[in-house]
């Protein structure tokens, strides 16, 4: 148990100070004015051919994340790795506390994992949010046009954007994580079109941008 206990200690330590280096670095202070996503994870090169703050920001996000993650996914497969099974029937023949200390392992390692999906919904959260001027300008430009005939072609920049970033988030970080990327990034989509519904006086527009969800 003392094994586990250390390596629980240990993995939040881990956690903190990956989230400690990012906030050292002011990646949680950096609020762009849009980037792009592209095979580098988020490479919109300025005209010196270098990165931006803001690619560098969610490039280092999702290196973040992906450590993170990884370290999770290790701590999960910790119990058969000290094969904690033959221990707790070990443990029953001695004393019978076999049961005992497998509850306390389990709420231990639940308890660590909760922390570190904390950890991870913020980090997810921070580089959604780096989207949104990005997506609120796309959402600018399609409900302007949403009386018009070029609708379709007026959304899609939108929907590249979206498509692009999407495809490439998905190829840089975990499964899980990009679960949780594309609820947010959603969210967000969601949370600007019904603005500009509520806000809107014509018909013509809630019916456009109902069927640019189709």
């Amino acid at each position: 148990m003392k094994l586990v206990q250390e390596t629980c200690s240990g993995t939040n330590c881990f956690v903190e100070q990956v989230c400690k280096n990012i906030k050292l670095h002011g990646f949680f202070n950096i609020t762009p004015d849009g980037f792009t996503v592209t095979k580098k994870v988020c490479t919109h090169p300025t005209t010196s051919g270098t990165y931006g703050k803001t690619d560098l920001c969610i490039l280092q996000l999702c290196i973040a994340l992906n450590d993170i993650e990884q370290v999770r996914r290790g701590l999960k497969d910790l119990p058969d790795f000290i094969q904690w099974d033959l221990s707790m029937q070990l443990l029953n023949e001695v004393d019978g506390s076999g049961a005992t200390a497998n509850r306390e392992l389990q709420e231990l390692l639940d308890k660590t994992d909760e922390t570190i999906l904390l950890t991870i919904t913020s980090l997810t959260v921070d580089i959604s949010e780096k989207m949104r001027p990005s997506i609120k300008k796309g959402m600018r430009s399609v409900v302007h046009s949403a009386c018009k005939q070029d609708f379709y072609h007026v959304s899609t920049p939108l929907m590249e954007y979206l498509m692009q970033s999407l495809q490439q988030l998905h190829s840089s970080v975990f499964e899980s994580v990009f679960k949780q990327l594309l609820i947010h990034i959603w969210n967000i989509v969601m949370e600007k079109m019904y603005k500009h519904v509520q806000t809107s006086r014509d018909k013509t527009t809630s019916e456009n941008l109902f069927a640019l969800l189709n």
